[in-house]
């Protein structure tokens, strides 16, 4: 009997296990001040909870892999750099960047780099958030994510919605696409799970681009939303052959 329970146990993890794999899009809804969670499948809109910070907007999420680390810069009238609780909405200030219009931040090799409407660009010091200047491009940024597959930092303009990649030593832009029709404020998220792009504007679209550019609107009625990243799940989804393996194991060994 005991076996029998074991095995029962594996098949129903199979699809909570494969569900997870989807990963997940987080936002900032500037309006509400929460922390929002959509399934990148589904499409299905979660409130994870309130930020606890009464000011900022047009700001930016970060996500770290490695340490599994949610960053946010608040944006306008809030020159602050927080962490995330991911299970709550709760953010952590972690110090002030004093930096007006900080409308990006990306995150690679555990270091922050941070564009502000001004076309600067900063390394931002993730212990302390003290900027240093790197470069100046001219470009009204929205928010930067990393394509580990290309090595760009990538972020998008907000307006035209031209796409592209920045150089975090001289703070240089290269244009990679012309865009697809207009963006409003926004932050950009790079999928790697199905090797395109989410992108969030603040007129509450979500909007999907692939590897080439083109777009798909996904989601309309949003909120005020600027900060968005995704997250790949975490959890490795064993083989079938793996799973039966394990049980006949326990059989074995019983």
């Amino acid at each position: 009997m005991r076996v029998k329970v074991f095995i029962v146990g594996l098949a129903l993890s199979l699809p909570l296990l494969s569900a997870a794999s989807a990963g997940t899009i987080y936002a900032v809804r500037d309006d509400a001040r929460t922390l929002i969670s959509i399934d990148p499948v589904s499409l299905a809109v979660t409130t994870v909870g309130p930020l606890g910070v009464a000011d900022g907007l047009f700001g930016d999420l970060a996500y770290d892999k490695t340490s599994g680390t949610m960053w946010w810069a608040a944006g306008r009238n809030n020159d602050s750099l927080y962490t995330i609780n991911l299970a709550t909405g709760a953010a952590t200030l972690v110090g002030s960047y004093g930096i007006n219009d900080l409308f990006t931040l990306g995150t690679v090799g555990g270091k922050l780099y941070g564009q502000s409407t001004a076309g600067n660009v900063y390394e931002i010091d993730p212990l302390t958030a003290t900027p240093t200047l790197l470069g100046q491009n001219s470009v009204y940024p929205g928010g930067y994510d990393w394509n580990p597959n290309t090595g760009q930092m990538v972020f998008m303009e907000a307006g035209n919605g031209g796409v592209y990649s920045v150089n975090l030593t001289t703070g240089a832009a290269t244009l990679l696409s012309a865009g697809a029709g207009f963006v409003n404020d926004n932050d950009i998220a790079y999928d790697g799970d199905r090797n395109g792009y989410w992108v969030g504007d603040w007129s509450g679209n979500l909007f999907q681009y692939d590897a080439s550019w083109n777009r798909t609107v996904s989601l309309t009625g949003l909120g005020d939303i600027a900060s968005l990243e995704y997250v790949p799940s975490s959890v490795t989804v064993p083989v079938p052959g793996a799973l039966l393996l394990a049980g006949i194991g326990v059989v074995g060994a019983l």
